[in-house]
This record gives C-alpha cells, structure tokens and sequence, in this order.
C-alpha cells in the first residue's frame, strides 16, 4: 500500500449520525487494510473447485488525500436540511459542510442552502464539478410547479459564482432512488468540458451522468488500464480497443489520443453523442455505438482488447460468455464490488479467460467502497474432476452455470439418466411460505425465513425443475427463475443482490441400492445473496 498522508484521520461532528462515511472513524491505513481485506475475503470461497481462483490482490493503491476529493456529490433534501440520510432510516441529516467536497462544490451547495426553503418542494441535489465551474441538478417531486423550478434555477445560473448549468430531474413518490427522470436543461449550459487531470483529453460532462467521484484516483486507475494494454499488446498505435460500459468517455479518450482504434459503447444515447463531439474537437478517431452493452454484437466488432465497467451488479452470464466468445487478447475488468466481481471471474476461468492480476484502488476514501482492476487473459479452461466415477454412474459438484443455460442447478449432478437417486435441493423462494409442506408429493421444509423471502429444502427423486412451475402457482416462485418465476422480483434480486441464475443449489445425493451419499456445500454466489439479503437496510 502506497504511504497514507501525515493527517490519516478526519474527525466529522456528523458522523454520529450521517451514513456517508462508514470508515470515519478509521485511521486512513486501517481503511485501507480493511478495503484490501474486503477484496481478499470475497475471492477466499473460489479459492477450491473447478473455477478456483488463485490470484492474490495487489497492494492497494492509496488516495493522495482523504479530504476534499469529491467532485460529485448527490444530496437529500427535507424543508431547510440538506445533506445524506441518518443511519438506518430516511432522516435527513444537515450538513452545512463537508469535508469530502472539493471547494467549488462546497461552494454551489451554500449558494442553494441559503436559499432555502425555496418556493417548492426541494427532494435532493446532484452536484458535478467540470473545469469551469459546477453542473446542478434540482431533484424535485412530479408535481413541482414548473415557473417556480425555473425561476429558481435560473437565479442561480445568474447570481451564484461557478454554476454553468442547472437542470431539473422530477422524482416519483416514493422512488428508492435518489435521482428522479433524466435531467431536463432549465438555465446555462448543458455541456462542460472536464479533464481528470490538467493532460488529459477532455471528455463533455453532463446533469446526471456516471464520473468516478475523485478525479485524480479515476486517473491513476485509467493509467493502470493503459498501461496494461501497452505491455500487453505491445503498444496501442492502431490496436483495436473496445469499452462497454463507457460513460461520458474518459478512459475511451484517453486511449484513443495514445493511437488506439477506440470503440466505445454505451446505452445512454445523449452521452454517446457527448463522447462523440468531445472526439471530434480534439481530433481524436473514435466509433461509438448507442446500445447497451448486453444486446451488442461482439462479433461485429473484433478487437485486440475489450474492457468493462459495469454496475455494481456485475455482467449477466450471457454476456460473460459473449465476451467470452469474442475472444480479445486481454480483457480488463474494473469492478466497484469484490463480490460480483469474484463471481464473474469465477465463471469467466469456466470459459477459458484467467485473471492475471488484480489491484484494488481506494477511489472513495472513509467509505467501505472499493474499485478492482482486474485483467484476464486466454488459458485453457479447467477439468470438471468427479467426485466419484464408476461406470456407469459418475457424480459431480457442478459450479453455478457449468451447463451454460439458466434451467440447471449448481451443485450435485450426475451421469443423464441416473435412476434410484434422493435429491435435496436448496431453494429461496419469494415470500413466506409454509413452514412444512408437499409439491407434487416431494416434502420440502422451510429451513429459514431471510428477509421477506423463504430459504426452503426441497427433497425428491428427480430435479426441482418439476416443481418451479408449481411453486410459481402457489404464489412462491423461485428466485431467479427465468422461466416461472417474477420478473419483476428476478430483475430485483439481480440489480439489488447480484443474483444472477436461479438461486437452486443441489446439497445432497443419496443413491439406492448402494448406499452412496454426496454432499455439496451452497454455492459462494448463493451464499453471498443470503448475506447481502439479511444485512441492516441503510439510508
């Protein structure tokens, strides 16, 4: 770990009840080994089985400072309060100042503090620091009275110092999320230009659009990444390089002024017409496409390298296995959680691509948040190795999308067409289910009841694949499932818990006449929902 600064401790009158900064009361190297173990600690249950990841983390890479690096904050707003929610509620917190910001957008929150209360309802404020000054976005209820946002907004773009821009985002009742509906352009300018550092290209900034909070840190890891290709591919002049998940553009700018052929790809169209006119004024050769990174055809763009930066989610599998497919020399994965994205490397090793090395950065100082940088070259992917194998019978502990499609279990699996075979089989279904009952005559037990939703044990003689579609009938489909279960629910638990396939894990085998018995334990995916689901709701 690089060298924390002399002043590693900040101390935060509002850190008794502000959720903002979950390592506040951590010494700056303390933060840093727990990021460094966070990263450690989602690898260590794919250290064994068929995918184990052997790949040990790289020092982190410290920030310069722990104080006044945020160039973007989003804020939450109650009559005259303005700042984050309380600890384990929707309380708004006030925080006249904080110590995270950087001085221009400490300066843009005061200018809209002072105006408060305002002449209607005030939800939240986005705020986005480009060269020139500030970008504000007013978050406001639907029914907010339009001559008054305006009005506002337009008094700020004239008599406070710094802000470029303001816009509106209208937010429905009762949104979990702090943004409402895109931002709308109400006063000043739309487009700012924004450097991470003062030799970069320029990317155009945006109300609402994704940027790393901390500048200088997104630089340094945009560094790594291209260092990486250099080394790699021999240099960049003419390598075609893909971006999925590219944003507003930096790091595909950047590569693209080093003489790499960029391709970035992203599914927000008016960022991608951004990216395109910021290449353009620096004359800088650069394709886009507007789509999301799910639905592009791979195939019909061949490159030397392809890099990702997803969602907290992580990538769904048919995508894994189309990047897969696509088949760069190197693949560079960044990842804002150590969770997804030790699952996605794990099946990634499944599908031939072998992660070579991996650094964590602290882009987000006094939060637990940690970005990866993670880079995954071509091996041969590894034996299925059985567990027992005695003609004609063979018995495998199956990893989470071994078969390649969304119907098939993890765990215990064996040779097509066994007979003679009890099957127990974990499940988490939605919603409260009875503590005891049959499906189709197989009993299953509710082993627990996790959040809202039953962690079930299901027995029988054949596969649970019998038995979603009357779980879905009796009002508790499985979670994940495709084929019958909730989308609505499917898509949540992905989004909210990185649950990618259905949450179905074969724990047991008892095989008749013999008398063989296998045991499988819950698969580290599965695992790592059932901990994310019963963890404390945070503001």
């Amino acid at each position: 770990m690089t060298a924390p600064e002399p002043t590693a401790h900040l101390q935060c009158r509002h850190a008794a009840l502000c959720a903002g900064c979950s390592f506040v009361e951590l010494d700056y190297s303390e933060q840093l080994a727990a990021k460094q173990a966070g990263v450690q600690d989602a690898l260590l249950p794919y250290r064994s089985g068929a995918r184990a990841l052997s790949i040990e983390p790289d020092a982190i890479v410290a920030a310069p400072s722990i104080s006044g690096y945020r160039a973007r904050v989003k804020l939450v707003a109650s009559g005259r309060a303005l700042g984050l929610f309380a600890r384990g509620s929707h309380d708004v917190v006030d925080i006249p100042y904080c110590q995270l910001s950087t001085p221009r957008v400490t300066a843009a929150v005061a200018e809209v503090r002072r105006r408060l209360p305002l002449d209607f309802a005030l939800d939240g404020l986005d705020v986005r620091e480009v060269d020139d000054g500030v970008l504000l976005t007013l978050i406001v209820p639907d029914d907010a009275p339009g001559a008054a946002v305006e009005g506002t907004a337009r008094a700020l773009v004239a008599e406070a110092p710094g802000v470029l821009g303001v816009s509106v985002s209208r937010r429905a009742p009762r949104s979990p999320r702090v943004l409402g509906g895109i931002p709308r352009l109400v006063a000043g300018v739309e487009l700012a230009r924004h450097r991470l550092t003062p030799t970069e290209p320029y990317h155009l900034a945006r109300a609402g659009a994704f940027v790393q909070a901390y500048p200088e840190q997104a630089s340094r890891l945009y560094a790594a990444v291209e260092a990486a290709l250099e080394a790699r591919l021999g240099g960049l002049a003419g390598k075609r390089v893909v971006e999925l998940f590219a944003g507003s553009g930096p790091l595909s700018l950047r590569l693209a002024a080093r003489g790499a052929h960029v391709i970035a790809v992203d599914n927000h169209e008016p960022g991608i017409a951004a990216l395109q006119r910021a290449a353009r004024e620096q004359g800088l050769a650069l394709e886009s496409r507007s789509t999301a990174a799910e639905t592009t055809l791979l195939p019909e763009l061949p490159s030397d390298a392809l890099i990702v930066d997803p969602p907290r989610r992580g990538l769904p599998p048919e995508l894994r296995r189309a990047i897969a497919a696509h088949a760069p020399r190197l693949f560079v994965y960044v990842s804002c959680d150590p969770e997804t994205l030790a699952r996605d490397l794990s099946h990634f090793a499944s599908l031939g691509y072998e992660t070579t090395r991996l650094t964590p950065f602290d882009l987000m100082p006094l939060t637990d948040s940690v970005e990866t940088l993670s880079l995954l070259e071509p091996r041969p992917p590894p034996a299925l190795r059985p567990l027992h194998e005695q003609a004609p019978l063979s018995v495998f502990d199956e990893p989470a999308h071994f078969r390649g499609n969304a119907d098939a279990p993890s765990g215990l699996g064996v040779t097509p067409g066994t007979t003679n075979a009890l099957v127990h089989q974990t499940l988490l279904v939605r919603g409260i289910c009875h503590a005891r009952g049959k499906l189709r005559g197989a009993p299953y037990r509710r082993l627990a009841v996790v959040g809202t939703h039953s962690l079930i044990e299901l027995v029988s003689a054949s596969g649970a694949g019998a038995f979603r579609r009357e779980l879905a009938r009796i009002g508790h489909p499985l979670l994940g499932d495709e084929r019958f279960g909730d989308p609505r629910s499917n898509r949540f638990f992905f989004e909210r818990y990185g649950l990618d396939r259905p949450f179905w894990h074969v724990t047991r085998l008892e095989l008749e006449p013999s008398g063989l018995r296998f045991e499988s334990e819950l698969a580290p995916d599965l695992k790592a929902v059932l901990v994310r689901l019963r963890a404390p709701a945070t503001g």
